[in-house]
């Protein structure tokens, strides 16, 4: 009888995350294949788990394929897994994986936390259409060439990054998305919306949100552990049409309802002493998915007739 492969997804930091499926696979497979033996050990460790280990990382897996194809051909059960989340995305194990479905071994999977859904989840961008892209190349122009090929796609965008990076791949992505102005002329002058999530499910996971073009100062000189970053698609919303509609065209009559709401919720914010109106506007706008351009005006409108 041939063994199967188990692709079991660890914690990406916080430990109660392990599912019960996670645990009862791990104990009873006759192999494990680690992407760190000594990261793998110690999870099993806390968990009462005693098992055979290899590693399997992204220097040798190409090697370990044969090691697993052979166990599997005994009739041996292989869990493969990761540092943290899911072996395969972003981390080794795809190779694995092809390998023994092309043998024709069963490959299981065991779900679990996956960093980039998590972030996907909190960052309020749209999650309808999303592109995992993972991680940018290291070098700059290699980085902004990658960007500028995104730069069409309407889906929400999901990248990993490394703290020491961070900075210098928020900068790129607003040399490349960035509108600048705070327009709302289909993607091309309005900064796009975007989420920075450092460290999700540990003791100092945080998340920021605002635009591209304000996000390396946000960042300021944070180098903690794992970071996610979500960025709006070129449609704005997800489906590749801009929120609140053409300005040109003068909006609905939907669209013109929502931004007179949005402007009298922003000149309240801005009496209220907590933004400037040009401020209180982008925010509300940012908030309720409507170009920062026409709240703002309307927003103008609404507080000279305030004071008629």
């Amino acid at each position: 009888m041939s063994g199967k492969l188990y692709v079991v997804a660890t914690p990406i930091g916080n430990m109660g995350d392990i599912t019960q499926r996670a645990i009862d696979t791990l104990s009873t497979v006759d192999l494990i294949a680690a992407e760190d033996t000594r990261h793998t050990g110690l999870l099993l460790a806390r968990l009462g788990i005693s098992a055979r280990l290899i590693s399997c990382h992204e220097h040798n897996e190409t090697g370990r394929v044969g090691r697993i194809i052979d166990e599997l051909s005994a009739g041996h059960d292989v869990a493969l897994v990761s540092d943290a989340g899911t072996p395969g995305i972003s981390d080794p194990g795809a190779t694995v994986i092809a390998e023994a479905i092309a043998a024709g071994f069963d490959v299981v999977p065991v779900p679990g936390a996956t960093a980039f859904v998590s972030a996907l989840l909190v960052s309020g961008l749209p999650t309808a259409t999303f592109l995992f892209r993972g991680f940018l190349p290291r070098k700059a122009r290699e980085r902004r060439e990658a960007l500028a090929e995104l730069a069409a796609v309407k889906a929400t965008l999901v990248f990993y990054e490394a703290p020491h990076r961070l900075r210098a791949m928020l900068a790129d992505l607003a040399a490349v998305f960035g509108g600048g102005d705070g327009g709302d002329d289909g993607g091309r002058g309005r900064p796009r919306r975007c989420a920075v999530c450092w460290e999700l499910t540990k003791k100092f996971e945080r998340v920021w949100r605002g635009t591209v073009d304000e996000a390396v100062e946000a960042a300021g000189s944070d180098t903690r552990g794992e970071i996610v970053v979500v960025v709006e698609g070129a449609g704005g919303d997800g489906s590749g049409e801009e929120p609140g509609g053409d300005d040109r065209a003068g909006g609905s009559p939907d669209v013109n309802s929502q931004l007179a709401e949005a402007a009298v919720e922003a000149v309240s914010r801005a009496e209220a002493g907590n933004a400037s109106l040009k401020d209180a506007a982008g925010q509300v706008a940012r908030e309720r998915m409507l170009p920062v351009r026409r709240v703002y005006a309307e927003a103008i409108r609404v507080r000279e007739n305030q004071t008629d």
